[in-house]
Protein backbone atom coordinates (compact mmCIF):
# COMPACT_ATOMS: atom_id res chain seq x y z
CA UNK A 1 0.00 0.00 0.00
CA UNK A 2 1.62 3.35 -1.21
CA UNK A 3 1.60 6.21 1.47
CA UNK A 4 0.45 9.48 1.20
CA UNK A 5 2.44 11.45 2.58
CA UNK A 6 2.79 15.64 2.79
CA UNK A 7 6.43 16.25 2.45
CA UNK A 8 8.18 19.67 3.37
CA UNK A 9 6.39 22.03 5.60
CA UNK A 10 3.32 20.91 7.01
CA UNK A 11 1.51 24.00 7.36
CA UNK A 12 -0.77 25.46 5.04
CA UNK A 13 -0.84 24.52 0.91
CA UNK A 14 -1.69 28.10 -0.43
CA UNK A 15 -5.28 29.66 -1.56
CA UNK A 16 -8.28 28.14 -0.22
CA UNK A 17 -9.18 25.93 -2.87
CA UNK A 18 -5.95 24.99 -4.04
CA UNK A 19 -5.31 21.75 -1.30
CA UNK A 20 -8.40 19.82 -3.29
CA UNK A 21 -7.52 17.23 -6.17
CA UNK A 22 -9.60 17.22 -9.23
CA UNK A 23 -12.30 15.66 -7.86
CA UNK A 24 -13.71 17.92 -5.83
CA UNK A 25 -12.86 21.51 -8.04
CA UNK A 26 -16.50 21.95 -8.82
CA UNK A 27 -17.91 25.77 -9.02
CA UNK A 28 -16.10 28.54 -9.41
CA UNK A 29 -15.00 31.50 -7.31
CA UNK A 30 -15.87 31.00 -3.38
CA UNK A 31 -18.44 28.21 -4.35
CA UNK A 32 -18.21 24.99 -2.07
CA UNK A 33 -15.91 27.09 0.56
CA UNK A 34 -18.74 26.71 3.32
CA UNK A 35 -18.10 29.34 5.79
CA UNK A 36 -14.89 30.58 4.62
CA UNK A 37 -16.40 31.58 1.03
CA UNK A 38 -19.06 33.88 3.12
CA UNK A 39 -15.78 35.62 5.49
CA UNK A 40 -15.36 38.17 1.90
CA UNK A 41 -19.67 38.98 1.65
CA UNK A 42 -19.18 39.45 5.78
CA UNK A 43 -16.31 41.95 4.80
CA UNK A 44 -18.50 43.43 2.08
CA UNK A 45 -21.15 43.94 3.92
CA UNK A 46 -20.04 44.22 7.73
CA UNK A 47 -21.67 42.08 10.16
CA UNK A 48 -24.28 44.83 11.08
CA UNK A 49 -25.53 45.39 7.33
CA UNK A 50 -25.35 48.22 5.54
CA UNK A 51 -26.60 52.64 5.44
CA UNK A 52 -28.95 52.57 2.40
CA UNK A 53 -28.07 55.69 0.67
CA UNK A 54 -32.09 56.62 -0.39
CA UNK A 55 -33.16 59.37 1.32
CA UNK A 56 -36.54 58.59 3.41
CA UNK A 57 -39.13 61.73 3.80
CA UNK A 58 -39.21 63.26 6.47
CA UNK A 59 -42.57 62.12 8.84
CA UNK A 60 -44.93 64.27 10.20
CA UNK A 61 -48.20 62.99 12.20
CA UNK A 62 -51.54 64.12 12.49
CA UNK A 63 -51.15 64.55 16.13
CA UNK A 64 -47.82 66.47 15.57
CA UNK A 65 -49.30 68.33 12.97
CA UNK A 66 -52.30 69.65 15.07
CA UNK A 67 -49.88 70.99 18.01
CA UNK A 68 -47.45 73.12 15.15
CA UNK A 69 -51.03 74.47 13.95
CA UNK A 70 -52.44 75.78 17.66
CA UNK A 71 -48.91 76.75 17.89
CA UNK A 72 -48.66 78.58 14.73
CA UNK A 73 -52.88 80.03 15.01
CA UNK A 74 -52.50 79.58 10.83
CA UNK A 75 -54.86 78.06 8.83
CA UNK A 76 -52.64 77.49 5.86
CA UNK A 77 -49.30 75.92 6.34
CA UNK A 78 -46.05 75.18 3.86
CA UNK A 79 -44.65 71.73 5.57
CA UNK A 80 -41.45 72.11 3.87
CA UNK A 81 -40.70 75.98 5.43
CA UNK A 82 -40.71 73.32 8.32
CA UNK A 83 -38.53 70.56 6.76
CA UNK A 84 -41.08 68.00 6.66
CA UNK A 85 -42.05 66.20 3.14
CA UNK A 86 -44.63 63.39 4.56
CA UNK A 87 -48.04 63.43 6.90
CA UNK A 88 -48.96 60.30 8.23
CA UNK A 89 -52.36 59.51 9.67
CA UNK A 90 -51.38 58.41 13.73
CA UNK A 91 -53.40 60.66 15.84
CA UNK A 92 -56.27 63.06 14.93
CA UNK A 93 -56.45 66.95 13.75
CA UNK A 94 -58.96 69.08 15.33
CA UNK A 95 -58.39 72.16 13.10
CA UNK A 96 -59.38 72.18 9.42
CA UNK A 97 -56.33 73.39 7.69
CA UNK A 98 -54.99 73.80 4.11
CA UNK A 99 -51.65 72.13 4.07
CA UNK A 100 -48.91 72.43 1.07
CA UNK A 101 -46.95 68.99 1.48
CA UNK A 102 -45.26 66.45 -1.34
CA UNK A 103 -46.33 62.99 0.57
CA UNK A 104 -49.68 62.33 2.01
CA UNK A 105 -51.09 58.91 3.46
CA UNK A 106 -53.83 57.69 2.42
CA UNK A 107 -55.52 58.33 6.32
CA UNK A 108 -53.77 60.67 6.59
CA UNK A 109 -56.16 62.55 3.60
CA UNK A 110 -59.44 61.30 4.87
CA UNK A 111 -59.31 62.16 8.36
CA UNK A 112 -58.20 65.61 6.79
CA UNK A 113 -60.70 66.16 4.54
CA UNK A 114 -63.48 64.47 6.84
CA UNK A 115 -62.70 67.58 9.03
CA UNK A 116 -63.17 70.12 6.20
CA UNK A 117 -59.11 70.61 5.20
CA UNK A 118 -57.76 69.95 1.98
CA UNK A 119 -54.06 69.57 0.82
CA UNK A 120 -52.45 71.80 -1.35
Amino acid sequence: MKRRKIRGYKRGRGARKRKRGKGNRGGKGNAGLGKRGQQKTIRKIGKFGFTSKIKKPSVITLRQLDNLAKKLNKKEIDLSEYGYEKIIGTGNITVPLKIKVKYVSKGAKQKIESIGGEIL
